[in-house]
């Protein structure tokens, strides 16, 4: 706990901004009233911006029936499995599509990117070959 309370990156995020506004309104007018009216007006178009997003979303999930929830029946996996899985992925986009295969992801779907990397599962690009690669050249470099 701070001195002042608890502060995160979002208040001091909302206060330089809040400040770089007030700062740079001021150089084209004065007066409480006329920040004021600079304020109201910039709020109202950050909300639009936000509702026209959230309107823009909710159209997309309902028009594009991939991002619906499917019917198909839900249950864990082993690591295992979720590999064996990504490789179908991969030979299916060749075989159907005959594009390359870039393999990556975030979070869980890294450390399943990792591992499957490691286990062997050849896709044309993966996350863990580029930081792979990085370290190569700096080793050679040496």
């Amino acid at each position: 706990m701070a001195p002042l309370g608890y502060v995160s990156a979002a208040e001091g995020f909302v206060f330089l901004s809040g400040f770089t506004f007030a700062l740079v309104s001021a150089r084209y007018g004065s007066g409480a009233e006329f920040l004021w009216h600079k304020a109201s007006a910039r709020a109202l178009l950050i909300y639009c911006y936000h509702l026209i997003m959230i309107i823009s979303v909710a159209v997309v999930f309902w028009l594009v029936p991939p991002y619906r929830l499917s019917a198909g029946a839900r249950g864990d996996c082993t690591i295992d499995e979720a590999i064996a899985a990504s490789g179908f992925a991969i030979e299916y986009v060749r075989r159907q599509f005959g594009l390359p295969v870039v393999l990556m992801g975030s979070s869980m779907g890294g450390l399943l990117t990792i591992f499957a990397l490691l286990k062997g599962l050849e896709p044309d690009l993966g996350a863990y070959q580029i930081s792979g690669k990085r370290e190569r050249q700096r080793g050679e470099a040496k």
